[in-house]
């Protein structure tokens, strides 16, 4: 899609934030000037802190991309697909470290390990309302890996309750925006599907909060890793 500049933006931010609304990736050279109007950082710091969120190590040292702080400052969150290997983690973390660069706080975890750690919880006189907490109480909370594995009932309960007080809390208690970053390899749609099985409310619920506050990253059909 062309778009008419002219009359629309006034700065690059504004037009990157065009492009991603209008559902299209923003060109390089854009991306490429705003990681260039990023704060001063310590490199290795900064890598001990995406450790300490919870950053694999092979994705912890990647480059930090402030190009989406801004947006996700003001509450914007995002989806990012598309098939294994094909980089959608590496995103993340690059967008991850740029939070972490703008003085921002955050967790990294894998759908799978987050629906562990709330049924560990259970007989063990843990308390799941606070490992809930945990992840729905700090800046930004990265989902790695979601629709990996089986869904019940009570994980899509569970996901949709995460993800929905992050949605509302900031907005209720009049806090700092919370975004979220939610990678898969599934398209929302088939995301949906494949979490209806079992509840197909809930899964629509979860659906319907992603593609109405979420701006979706798609990395392709490439598998990297391959290339």
């Amino acid at each position: 899609m062309t778009i008419d500049t002219t009359s629309t933006v006034g700065s690059l931010r504004e037009l990157f934030d065009l492009y991603e609304l209008i559902g299209d990736e923003p060109p390089q050279w854009i991306t490429d000037k705003l990681r260039g109007q990023s704060h001063s950082y310590d490199p290795s710091e900064l890598v001990r802190k995406a450790l300490e969120c919870g950053v694999p190590s092979k994705y912890a040292v990647v480059l930090p991309d402030e190009s989406r702080v801004p947006a996700m400052r003001e509450g914007t969150s995002y989806y990012v697909s598309g098939i294994s290997g094909d980089g959608k983690t590496t995103r993340a973390a690059e967008m991850l470290k740029g939070w972490l660069a703008s003085g921002g706080d955050a967790l990294w975890v894998p759908s799978l390990d987050l629906l562990s750690e709330l049924r560990d919880t259970y007989g063990t006189g843990g308390s799941e309302l606070a490992v809930i907490r945990r992840y729905t109480g700090c800046g930004l909370l990265v989902i790695d890996d979601l629709g990996k594995g089986t869904f019940g009932r009570w994980a899509v309960s569970k996901l949709f309750q995460v993800l929905d007080a992050r949605y509302s809390s900031a907005r209720t208690e009049k806090t700092e925006a919370r975004p979220t970053i939610i990678t898969s390899q599934h398209r929302l749609p088939a995301l949906a599907q494949i979490m209806g099985a079992e509840d197909r409310e809930a899964a629509q619920a979860i659906a319907s909060r992603i593609h109405e506050t979420y701006r979706s990253i798609d990395c392709g059909p490439t598998d990297r890793r391959l290339g």
